[in-house]
């Protein structure tokens, strides 16, 4: 049961697995604000194991159908943000879990879930012992998460894939303005940002030894109010350039630049 493309792709990993999939189940992106959400189909309510692939909204919007009269004996949902609360109307004799992927679901890339880490919040040893193979059926790994804790993990997903690709297409076109061709922008960013990412990886310890956040020669705003200046007035896209002053202010508090950050402060007032 899903509402975006990445079903089919979850859907293709199970036929790779083995899964016999009986139906797929799409529904709109959200529901009609105060209209009816509607109720699952016959197969979703009569498959052995419903994966759930939904958007918090209609996860909450259709949780109240997957009562104890359903066939279902494993209901599994995807939603980083919820935990397994939702579906308790399921009743206790089912096997119920959140478990996300932690893999960017892309159609052109079906292989990206290999070996991914899955974020699993399941209670009780039942819950938790058969998702755990669920997932291993799918080559995955398994990253416990408390119930608590769902929407910390949702905030750091959006940090690492949302918010990160929006910062790299800024660098793109910021890099695309320098150099004159796109094409050439793009390819020594994905040489770069390999080495980037490693970097910012580094334990925060080992960045203080070498005293300085992941730069390329000098990466002006990691330690000067002029060159911090200089860069953010060549940011020409207001709303770029908005973000772009947010950035050297966190990168400054993070790296102890006391000065850059009482200079985005002044600036920015």
């Amino acid at each position: 049961m899903t509402d975006s493309p990445s079903g089919e792709i979850l859907a293709g990993r199970l036929v790779q697995a083995g899964h016999v999939v009986t139906g797929i189940t799409r529904i709109p992106p959200s529901p009609v604000p105060g209209g009816s959400s509607g109720s699952p189909d016959e197969t979703v309510l009569a498959s052995e194991l419903l994966l759930i692939d939904l958007h918090r909204d209609n996860l909450l919007a259709f949780a109240g159908h997957f009562t104890p009269a359903a066939s279902n004996r494993i209901i599994i949902h995807t939603c980083a943000s919820v935990g397994v609360a939702p579906l308790a109307a399921a009743g206790d004799q089912r096997i119920i879990a959140a478990a996300t992927p932690l893999a960017v679901l892309d159609a052109a890339h079906p292989d990206n879930l290999d070996g991914c880490f899955w974020a699993v919040t399941a209670h009780g040893l039942r819950n938790k012992a058969v998702t755990e193979v669920f997932i291993e059926d799918l080559q995955g790994r398994v990253l416990d998460v408390p119930d608590s804790m769902r929407p910390g993990l949702a905030a750091a997903l959006a940090q690492a894939t949302g918010h990160t690709a929006t910062v790299i297409s800024d660098a793109v076109n910021q890099l695309t303005s320098a150099v004159g061709e796109r094409e050439f922008a793009v390819a020594a960013l994905r040489h770069l940002l390999a080495q980037t990412v490693q970097a910012g990886l580094e334990p925060p310890a080992a960045r203080r030894q070498h005293n300085q956040q992941p730069a390329c020669g000098y990466t002006a705003g990691l330690g000067d109010p002029d060159e911090a200046a200089l860069a953010h007035a060549a940011v020409t896209d207001p709303s770029a350039a908005e973000a772009f002053m947010h950035l050297i202010r966190r990168t400054a508090q993070t790296t102890g630049a006391l000065d850059v950050e009482l200079w985005t402060h002044t600036a920015g007032s």
